[in-house]
This record gives structure tokens, sequence and C-alpha cells, in this order.
């Protein structure tokens, strides 16, 4: 004969049952402990909280009781950074660090919450956007808007000069500059020869390093390099290189320039009579006239070398081939009006105006001017801060991006590059380029990310933190839950595809990554009024409501944008189904016995009823013999006793709050 098990009561109802009663004790009026009926009350009930207290503590051979199963259970729920502490960083941290204060030089990247983010840095500024992401209006245009420094600005769209142009020279001072290939007699004219001439007349070294640096600029090997043909690439710079000295020292000061170093390259007739003319040059010590002969020697020689020399001018003609004198870009390098070095001296923002229908051919211009730019800055010789602000950066590519990005820190020069992902820069540059990219940009801005292998990256870059993870088991006593710590990525990469179109992640020197708001100029009080018309979407000024009022003591963030940043947080935590874990874990071990039953009737009574109290003690009106008898006065006992009340009405139990 089997014996018949009882059902085990539940410990978490008979934990609710004692701190009802001791929360009851506690409560209790002291003036009624007078009363002996009152008192005996209140040690029974003390009587009952000690017992359910000593059937919740741990016993021998128990799992740690009651008590102890809820203190592991909230260890389990706490704060655990063994499996990776990754967390984004919140809004009382950002105003620990002062990454609200607006300084000088500082640059606005969005909100968290009520604070604005100001972010300052001496080096690099990286945004990630594809198109359709607000990376123009809610980043680059907002750094234009606050940045007074001096300006290189690439604009690939034309649009950066019509919305900042007027409000840098009416904020900061600014002489604005364009170069504008389509419409020469407004764009500043640069000749890159010029600064290799002066080099030959000083007897610098120089002049061979400049025209190499232009020749790698013009002709750059291939993704991933020549390969078998990185002979031919070779040969076709070194020939630029040539043909360049050639005409510096062999030609008056008007047919010193690109053009006709293409019309060189072009024509065999032209080529033979400069390299001979050059051969006679003694600058350098002879060495311009050793290359030119050289040259020559492989061009109209015997040795058969002929066919190698058309190569390498095929590829060098190629390269230059925009700036032959029908072209573009011929009447803007004819000659010298604008010096790269008066960024160092004066307040200017230089903004190189590129047709998009024509980037291939103008994006190489606006490359070259990065190049000879940067060239000046160092040979400034002065760290006074200037800005390029390289827009689409891998459609106008500067294949001194790399040295630009460590070298000229101390010359104070600070790039913004913005691209549409990861994959475009290793895709015009290099895989080394790209490290390069990420570990000198000191901020980097993903304001949305569709590219698989940005998505990865930035990922990883957000790092892990630890989570309590529940598993089920199946048995026959129903489902069986059980805990586990786990590592999780901060955000995975299908969370950071489904991002809020409103929301962006910033990573900022060793801080946290931070998890904001964009914010585009047009929201932006009092820039919104200052910003330019993009005729581009019509001749009205774009406004939308005000999110953030720029003052002169603080950044003042309006409730409407921090409700849209406290939807961009909900949103995504609701996807990440984090909140509200410890409680249906906790109501998971609920059984539903008799005593929590009659626990929850008695709490219901209570709660619409009130407390009972007794009649103890009354008065009649009229004579013994006449019935019936009305009450004169009644006395009460009990936790609520209104004391003694007059009749008619006195009830043998009074309910009462």
């Amino acid at each position: 004969m089997s014996k018949q098990q009882n059902a085990p009561d539940s410990p978490v109802a008979r934990l609710l049952v004692t701190i009802a009663i001791g929360c009851g004790l506690w409560t209790w009026p002291l003036d009624s402990l007078y009363d002996p009926v009152l008192r005996g009350v209140w040690y029974f009930g003390a009587f009952c909280c000690a017992v359910g207290i000593l059937k919740s503590l741990p016993a021998r051979g128990d799992g740690g009781g009651l008590v102890g199963n809820l203190f592991r259970l909230i260890r389990a729920f706490g704060k655990d950074d063994s499996k990776g502490s990754a967390g984004f960083m919140s809004e009382r941290e950002i105003r620990k660090v002062r990454l609200h204060r607006r300084k000088k030089g500082s640059r606005f990247a969005g909100i968290v919450g009520n604070t604005a983010l100001w972010l300052w840095t001496e080096t690099h500024h990286l945004i990630v956007g594809p198109a359709g992401s607000a990376k123009t209006s809610a980043a680059i245009i907002n750094i234009l808007m606050g940045s007074p420094e001096s300006a290189l600005i690439n604009d690939i769209k034309g649009e950066l000069l019509e919305m900042t142009a007027r409000h840098r020279a009416k904020a900061f001072d600014h002489g604005i500059k364009v170069i504008d290939p389509k419409n020469p007699e407004a764009s500043i004219k640069f000749n890159p020869l010029d600064d290799i001439v002066a080099a030959i007349e000083q007897g610098s070294a120089a002049a061979l390093t400049k025209s190499r640096g232009i020749a790698l600029q013009l002709a750059p090997n291939p993704q991933g390099g020549g390969g078998q043909n990185e002979i031919f690439y070779q040969g076709g710079r070194n020939l630029i290189v040539t043909v360049i000295l050639a005409v510096c020292v062999a030609l008056p000061p008007e047919h010193r320039n690109l053009a006709t170093v293409y019309r060189a390259l072009s024509d065999m007739d032209v080529l033979h009579d400069l390299l001979q003319a050059a051969a006679k040059s003694s600058a350098l010590n002879g060495e311009i006239a050793d290359m030119a002969r050289s040259a020559h020697t492989q061009a109209f020689g015997d040795d058969g070398n002929a066919k190698t020399f058309e190569s390498f001018r095929i590829n060098a003609a190629l390269a230059l081939e925009g700036f032959g004198p029908g072209n573009y870009l011929a009447a803007i390098t004819s000659e010298t009006t604008f010096r790269f070095a008066e960024l160092k001296e004066r307040k200017i923002s230089l903004y190189i105006k590129i047709d998009y229908a024509n980037a291939k051919v103008l994006g190489g211009l606006s490359g070259l001017v990065q190049h000879l730019a940067a060239e000046a800055m160092v040979e400034a010789g002065n760290n006074k801060p200037v800005l390029f602000c390289l827009d689409e950066f891998t459609n106008a590519p500067c294949h001194k991006l790399a040295e630009i990005l460590t070298l000229l820190r101390s010359a104070g020069v600070r790039v913004v590059m913005a691209c549409q992902d990861l994959n475009d820069i290793e895709r015009v540059y290099s895989k080394n380029d790209l490290e390069t990219v990420l570990s000198e940009a000191h901020i980097k801005q993903f304001l949305s990310v569709r590219s698989k292998k940005t998505l990865e990256w930035l990922s990883a870059m957000l790092g892990e933190y630890t989570e309590t993870v529940s598993s089920f088991a199946m048995g026959r006593d129903g489902a069986q839950e059980s805990l586990a710590r786990a590592n999780r990525r901060l955000l995975t990469e299908d969370e950071l595809r489904r991002l809020s179109p409103d929301a962006q992640i910033v990573l900022y020197g060793n801080h946290k990554p931070i998890l904001a708001k964009k914010v585009q100029v047009f929201a932006i009080s009092n820039w919104r009024k200052t910003v330019g018309i993009n005729t581009a979407y019509g001749k009205k000024r774009k406004l939308l409501p005000v999110e953030v009022r720029l003052r002169w003591w603080g950044t003042e963030v309006t409730p409407r944008a921090s409700r849209a940043y406290a939807r961009i947080q909900r949103d995504l935590f609701r996807r990440r189904g984090q909140k509200g874990r410890f409680w249906r874990h906790l109501l998971g071990g609920l059984s539903v016995s008799p005593l929590l039953i009659i626990a929850l009737i008695a709490v219901g009574l209570l709660q619409g009823q009130g407390l009972p109290n007794l009649r103890w003690e009354y008065g009649y009106r009229g004579a013994a013999h006449v019935q019936p008898r009305s009450y004169v006065w009644c006395r009460y006992v009990g936790p609520t006793s209104p004391g003694t009340i007059n009749g008619p009405n006195c009830p043998l139990i009074l309910w009462r709050k």
C-alpha cells in the first residue's frame, strides 16, 4: 500500500502571509494593547509571524530555504561582469565626464535624454551612414555650423556651399573661396607646378618629392596593388615625374602647367623636343637632365625599349587626361591665385565643388587638392587648427590619406571623413588603410548601418555583457526552469540593422558606446534660421519642430526630443526582452495552495470592509419586560475601534477601515 503524499505548501505564499501579519502587528495601535482581548490577538499574530519566519529560514538538508533561494535569485539577476561588462553610456555618465558642455572646438553630435552631446577631439572624426540616413543634415552641416577654424570642404553634392557658406562668413568672419572646375571665372586657381618650380630654383630636393607625390596621386596603383602589371604603373608614374620636371626647367612660365604635361605625353614630337631641352639643364646637380636623357633613350633609341616605353606613356597620359587643354581642369590649374598655406594664415572656408555627374574626373581633382593642402599644412610649421571636412571622401580619394591621419595631428589638421559604409573605404583604398582610418578616428559616428561588413564590425566593437538566461526542461512534473550566466553582444547585427531611423551609435575615445538621437540642423535653434536653402529641394526654407536650443549659458533639449529618445530606448529594450525577467521567474515559482487562497480572500475582505471590531459593552433604552428594546450606547474593541457610540444601530461586529 503506497503512502499518499500531501501537496507541499507554497513557500512564497507562506512568506507573503508572514509579511502581511508582520505589517499588521507593526501598525497595530499601541493604546489598544491595554485591552486583554486585543493583547491576546496581538500575541497570537506574533506567534504566527515567528513560525512563518522560522519556516522560511534555511534548514539542514534544505536547499537554503526560502530566504536562501530568494538571495540566490537576486544574485542571479544582479550585476555581474564575469563574462563581459559592455553597456551604453548613461546620461548621468555623460554629464559626469562633461560631454554636455560646449567648449571651443567641440562638435554637436546629438542628444541623450535631456542632455546634448558635444564631442571634442584634436584628431579625426569618421561618419558612416548610407543614403537617406541624414548624414549631411544631422552630422556634417552641424559640424560646419559650429566649427570656427579654417576649413577645406569637399562638396561632392554641391549643397554644403549653399547651406553653410553664408553662416561661416557671418558667424566666423571667414573668407569664402570656391574651387569650381565648371565655372572657372568664379573659381580660384592653383598651379601644382609652381611649388616645384620654386623648389628647383632653390636647389631643393623637395622638387623631386613633390613631383612624385603628384604622380602617385594622379596615377595610383589599382586596389590590391598592380600585380603583374606593377612595373607598368610604376613606369607610368616615373614618366609623369620626368615630364613634370622637364616642363619646369625647359619651358617659359606661361607653359608650366599640367595641361602642357598632358600635351607632351600625348604628342611624341612635343615629348621629343621637351626631353632634349631638359637634357641640357643643370638643375638639381644634373639629376633632371639624367632623367630626361634616360626617358629619351627609351622612347627614341635603338635599344628595343620603345614598346615598353609606349605602355608607360599610355598609362601616364590616361592619368592626366582630365587636365587636357580642352578639359574641365585645365583652366583652374593654369595659374595660381590662391595658396593653400593661407588656410593657416587667416580664416578661410575653401569649398571644392564637385559635379556628381563628372565625379570620376573631378573627384581626382579633389584628391589632388587634399594632397597639396596637406603638404602646405606641414610646411606652415605651426599647429593652428585646420578642418578637412571630406564628404563622401571615397568618391574623391586622396591616396595619402593614411599619412594625413597619422602624421598631420601635430600640424593641427583635423579630418572629418564621411562615407556610406566601411566597404567603401576598403574598396577605394585598402584593408590596411581601413584599419588606419578606424584606429585614428577618435570619434566614430554611425548614423545607420546596412552593410554586412559594417554590421559585423560595429557589433563586435560594442562588446559583450553578462546576461542571466533561462532554459527549460519538460518532465513528469511539467516545465522546469533553470538559470545560467551567458555572454551576449550589446547589440547583435539584427538589432543594429533594425534600430530606429532617429537613432545613432557613437564611439568616442575610450568611453562606453553612446546610443544617441540624431538631430538635424533644421531642428536646432538658432542654426535653422541661418543655414542656407538647398535649392535642389526648392526655394523654401526647411524647418522642423525645435529639438535643441543653443543658449550662451548652455544647450537646452526640448521635451519633444527627450520623448523621442525615450521611444528609441523603449523600442530597443522591448525587442531585447530584458525587463521583467526577475519577476517572471519569481512568479513562475508560485504554487496555488489553500493558504494562499485564504490569504487573498482575507486581503480582499479587509480592503473592502475594513478591520473587525467586537461589541464589548452596551446599554438599553426602555423597561426590561418591554420588547423590542433599542440600544442607547455601545462600546467596541478592536484595531479600528471607534470607542463608544450611541445607538440604535450597534451590530455585534463592526467592520471599519
